[in-house]
């Protein structure tokens, strides 16, 4: 008995030093994981923050290298809109190597010129360099061959330049893209050809290209020199940067808007045709985040390909891509893709409608300056960047503590600013202290009515409705033309076939409607300006051709 309890203990004890070893090795099997698995966390940790920085410095240095970037290509463009306007102020014909001095019978070719007075008139014409001459000749004379007197006596002739002025600014031009290593009587050659197969008139055709493209350069080169090339600019701080449309008669540029300390910087990423509506900002989206985009960025490097150097013309160009709708991206020469504008020559800021859509908002400036029209992806950004560029030039020109004249500091034109200013302005017009002009436009400016925007160019009312008497007699009623009713129902016949087509017009989609067009339509505009550049070839490019008168 005694042996069998010793041996039941002895079993009993080995199960549960058994048990106890098993429980020991889990618990070594455990901590030993534990520990593995701090390992791992510690390592993946660390390799996390490794990956971070090095995340952090690259992104830094991209950022670095791509502002750098756009700096460099923002100068090379001032130097070659400052060559561009030397070349033309040789060669012109008071200039000392003109080749058709004055007086002279060439034809010069004029056009509007941008810049507007105190109550918004565009009085001053500039030379057309890029004047169209298709523009001045029937089709059928275009069709034969036949050419155009006004080819023979171009003001853009350049063959005449002397060989040594030719080498300087093909020089000159050639180091602002870094192509040195053209040779420069080659290139000569090139422009110029040999002596015995070109003849005059190709050679007054090639260079009168040289004056065609940049033609809006030259006028843009004082207002360049106002804020481009001083370090505070260079150092200005960017509060912030929005994408956004620039609006202009002859295209739509989307891009980016810094708004700086002291400056307003538009970069123009790619050309938009048709409305640029809010379609454009779902475009610019996908064009930043499309391998397109990033290998154009690429090719923005610090040495400008030779495709950008037009060896003809001898003058830098830039491509720019161009979105229409959904459809496919190409390239655009010859469109300005830096511009700014300095802070302290804003003197308004209104907030307008672009399409219908108060998204937008137009910069007025002192001076010489075109006001500029700017359209947003949404209501809300207009309104916060209007709101700030008129904070931000209020605190650069009149900083706290000054003490300046409180009359300085501008506000936002919003809708109900704009509405104040109405009626301020009809209690001076009123009392005759502005003329009748002057009110009718103080009106279009504030109700949104931009030369920017031909859907929307100042219109002037129609009101007399005497026009056989010759002397008006301001006292009767009659004179004046009902303003309570639109033009198309002065004429009771005419109205009735407006209200019979109002009333009988059934269409699931579109609702009843008395008039199907609207006076102040782009075609309109355009007929009515035919024949003042450029509404001529903003005419023939929206219709497709020019009305023989």
């Amino acid at each position: 008995t005694y042996i069998t309890f010793q041996i039941s203990d002895e079993a009993n004890y080995t199960k549960i030093s058994k048990i106890d070893r098993t429980q020991q090795i889990q618990e070594l099997r455990s901590r030993i994981d534990e520990n593995t698995t701090a390992e791992s966390t510690s390592k993946q940790a660390l390799e996390d923050e490794i990956q971070s920085s090095l995340n952090s410095i690259l992104s830094s240095n991209d950022s670095r290298r791509a502002e750098f970037q756009l700096t460099y290509e923002e100068e090379q463009q001032n130097v070659a809109e400052k060559w561009i306007h030397m070349f033309r102020s040789l060669i012109d014909e008071r200039g000392p190597w003109s080749t058709n001095p004055f007086p002279n019978c060439v034809v010069t070719h004029w056009k509007l010129d941008k810049t507007e007075d105190t109550w918004r008139r565009r009085p001053k014409l500039r030379q057309n360099y890029h004047f169209d001459e298709i523009l001045c000749n029937p089709p059928s004379a275009t069709a034969s061959g036949v050419a155009s007197p006004l080819n023979e006596s171009n003001p853009g002739s350049v063959g005449n330049i002397p060989e040594q002025m030719k080498q300087l600014l093909l020089k000159g031009i050639r180091k602002i893209t870094d192509e040195g290593t053209f040779d420069t009587n080659e290139t000569i050659s090139e422009i110029s050809g040999p002596n015995t197969s070109i003849p005059p008139d190709n050679l007054d055709g090639q260079s009168s290209d040289l004056l065609k493209d940049n033609s809006d350069r030259k006028d843009v080169v004082h207002e360049r020199r106002d804020t481009s090339s001083s370090p505070e600019t260079e150092a200005s701080e960017v509060l912030v940067s929005i994408p956004c449309v620039l609006v202009t008669p002859k295209r739509k540029l989307a891009g980016h808007l810094a708004v700086m300390k002291n400056v307003l910087h538009f970069f123009a990423q790619f050309l938009v045709e048709g409305t640029g509506g809010s379609s454009v900002f779902r475009n610019f989206d996908a064009l930043s985040n499309s391998d397109l985009t990033k290998s154009v960025q690429k090719q923005r490097s610090m040495k400008w390909p030779a495709s950008d150097m037009d060896l003809q013309k001898g003058i830098t160009v830039g491509n720019v891509e161009v979105i229409n709708g959904n459809g496919p991206v190409k390239l655009m020469r010859c469109v300005k893709r830096h511009r700014r504008w300095s802070m302290a020559k804003i003197k308004a800021v209104h907030w307008t409608r672009y399409l219908l859509r108060y998204t937008a908002i137009e910069i007025f400036f002192s001076g010489s300056v075109s006001p500029v029209f700017l359209n947003f992806a949404s209501l809300k950004d207009a309104k916060d960047i209007g709101n700030l560029i008129v904070a931000t030039r209020n605190e650069y020109l009149f900083p706290k503590g000054s003490g300046r004249d409180k009359s300085g500091p501008i506000n936002f034109v919003d809708r109900r600013v704009a509405q104040e200013m109405a009626e301020t302005a009809r209690e001076s017009w009123r009392r005759r202290d502005i003329t009748n002009f002057e009110y009718l436009m103080i009106l279009n400016t504030l109700s949104g009515r931009s030369y920017n925007d031909l859907t929307q160019y100042p219109v002037f009312p129609w009101v007399l409705a005497d026009y056989t008497s010759e002397v008006l007699d301001y006292n009767r009623s009659s004179t004046f033309r009902d303003l309570s009713k639109p033009v198309g129902a002065l004429d009771s016949k005419r109205f009735e076939v407006f209200e019979d087509r109002y009333r009988n017009f059934c269409d699931p989609d579109i609702p009843s409607f008395y008039y199907g067009s609207h006076y102040s339509s782009m075609g309109i505009v355009l007929y009515y300006l035919l024949r003042l550049e450029p509404y001529t070839s903003l005419h023939r490019n929206l219709q497709g051709y020019l009305p023989l008168v």
